[in-house]
C-alpha cells in the first residue's frame, strides 16, 4: 500500500519537515503513476471544457496529465477573430511564493507550482512548455478513431478506438459488399448449393485492442433500405454476422445477393469487451 502515517499514538505527534515531505511524496507519486498509465498525453483529467462565441474562445479550469505529470490548468477567455500566426493553447507557467521561516530566513521559492495557463501561443508543434488546444484528449477514452481501409470483396472503412476506463473497444463502419467478388464461391448452379457465407477478414487489430476471446457482433442492412433476396431467392438479407477474434482479425460473413443486385450496404456500431 501507499505510505501511511499512524496518528493514533497520543502525546503529541513529532511533525518535522521530513514527515511533511513523506506526506507530499505519497500523493504526488500516486497521481504521477495514474498519469503515466496512458502515456505522454496531454490528457484531460477534469474540467478543461471549451466553448466558443463569435468573438472569443473560453476554457474552464481543470487538470491534465502531460508527460507523466499532473498539472493544474488555469482557464480563461481569449479573442478568436485574428489568431494567426498564433493559436489557442496552454503555456507552462511557473509560480513561486516566498516563505519566512522561524529563524527569519526567507526562501523565495518555498511554495512552487508549475501550471498551464490558457492563452495564445505561436503556431507550431506540441512542446514541453506549449500545448495547442487541439492536442488535448480525454483521459478515459482515445480522442480519435483509427481507420482501417478495406478491399477485395468489400469497400468502405472501419473505425475503432479504446475506452480505457471500461476496457472496451468501440467499433463502427459502413461496408459496401460487392456481389461480383462473391460469385466464384457463392453462385448457385443446379445441385451446387453454396455452403454458407464467405468469412472475410478486414484487418488485424494491434495488441492493445485485442479481446480476450472471440466476440461476435451484428452488421445490419438499414431498415429504410430496399429489401432484397439472397442469391438462392429464399431469404431477405437483413443482417450479417461479424466477429472480432482474439487474434485481432475483424471477420465478416458476406452473403451473395440476388443476381439483380450488384452491391449492398451494411452498417455496424458496436462495443466489444476486451476482458
Amino acid at each position: 500500500m501507499l505510505t501511511k502515517i499512524d496518528y493514533t499514538t497520543t502525546g503529541g505527534f513529532p511533525l518535522t519537515q521530513d514527515v511533511l515531505g513523506t506526506m507530499q511524496d505519497a500523493y504526488t507519486s500516486a497521481i504521477d503513476a495514474l498519469c503515466a498509465t496512458r502515456g505522454p498525453g496531454p490528457y484531460i483529467l477534469s474540467g478543461c471544457v471549451v466553448s466558443n462565441s463569435l468573438s472569443s474562445i473560453s476554457l474552464t479550469d481543470g487538470y491534465i496529465c502531460y508527460n507523466g505529470t499532473p498539472y493544474r490548468v488555469q482557464g480563461g477567455s481569449i479573442g478568436n477573430i485574428f489568431l494567426f500566426p498564433f493559436q489557442a493553447g496552454l503555456a507552462l507557467t511557473v509560480s513561486n511564493t516566498p516563505l519566512t521561516y522561524n529563524n527569519a530566513s526567507v526562501n523565495a521559492t518555498a511554495l512552487q507550482e508549475q501550471y498551464f495557463a490558457f492563452t495564445t501561443i505561436p503556431n507550431g508543434t506540441l512542446s514541453s512548455a506549449q500545448i495547442p488546444l487541439t492536442s488535448l484528449q480525454p483521459y478515459s477514452v482515445e480522442a480519435t478513431y483509427t481507420t482501417v481501409a478495406t478491399g477485395g470483396h468489400v469497400s468502405g472503412n472501419v473505425y475503432y478506438r479504446k475506452n480505457y476506463m471500461t476496457n472496451t473497444l468501440h467499433l463502427y463502419g459502413t461496408l459496401t459488399v460487392l456481389a461480383s467478388g462473391l460469385a466464384a464461391t457463392q453462385v448457385y448452379t443446379g445441385s451446387n448449393v453454396p455452403t454458407g457465407p464467405i468469412y472475410y477478414d478486414i484487418a488485424p487489430l494491434a495488441a492493445p485492442y485485442l479481446p480476450a476471446r472471440d466476440t461476435p457482433f451484428t452488421l445490419y442492412v438499414r431498415y429504410h433500405d430496399s429489401l432484397f433476396l439472397d442469391d438462392l431467392g429464399q431469404d431477405f438479407i437483413t443482417q450479417l454476422n461479424g466477429e472480432v477474434k482474439a487474434s485481432g482479425d475483424i471477420s465478416v460473413g458476406l452473403i451473395k445477393p440476388a443476381t439483380s443486385i450488384t452491391s449492398y450496404n451494411v452498417y455496424f456500431n458496436t462495443v466489444i469487451p476486451l476482458d
